[in-house]
């Protein structure tokens, strides 16, 4: 190898070790740890080999200055943090992805963009992470009574193999498509 190019590998690797201590870029290791934890889960696919990812997770702030360097990681967080949280260690949330996550729980036509990523563009990574095609769904707490839990016991020894959810859900779908038929 020449004596310059010798000296420009030295200039950039101590340009490169100033940007990271001045936190403007993450160092190699940090990105190539977000990418793999990514490429894992399925949720990236990429074309060159990606280390073991660590176990546990990532910070959240190594997520977004990763994002920094690849767009598409930005792309996918926020559907990453709704749909796969044990991938995200959420140190600090800053209030553009909690604006987004709120968003998408809420099943939003325009969701806000989030660090320029438009909103439609990361809403459509929801039903491709984790379970398949499948929304984010709600928590509901329902105060039955006796009567009603019976009624619940007995449609479940009918429906055998299906959840108290499910049973629940085609009810619901059988009462509105009642109404519709009115």
């Amino acid at each position: 190898m020449k004596p310059e190019d010798k000296a420009l590998i030295r200039r950039a690797r101590r340009n490169h070790a100033r940007r990271v201590a001045r936190g403007e870029v993450l160092p190699e290791p940090e990105f190539q740890r977000v990418v793999a934890k990514l490429v894992h889960a399925g949720v990236l696919v990429s074309n060159r080999p990606s280390p073991r990812p660590p176990p546990g997770p990532l910070p959240l702030s190594s997520y977004l200055k990763a994002g920094e360097r690849e767009p598409r990681i930005l792309e996918v967080l926020p559907a990453v943090v709704l749909k796969k949280p044990r991938l995200v260690a959420i140190d600090d949330m800053p209030d553009e992805l909690a604006v987004a996550l709120a968003a998408l729980r809420e099943h939003a036509e325009n969701p806000p963009d989030f660090r320029g990523v438009p909103g439609a563009q990361y809403r459509r990574w929801v039903e491709k992470i984790g379970k398949k095609g499948a929304a984010p769904t709600r928590m509901k707490t329902l105060r039955l009574t006796v009567a009603d839990s019976r009624t619940l016991e007995n449609l479940r020894q009918h429906y055998v193999g299906q959840t108290d959810t499910e049973i629940i859900r085609a009810g619901l779908r059988e009462l509105e498509r009642h109404l519709s038929d009115e």
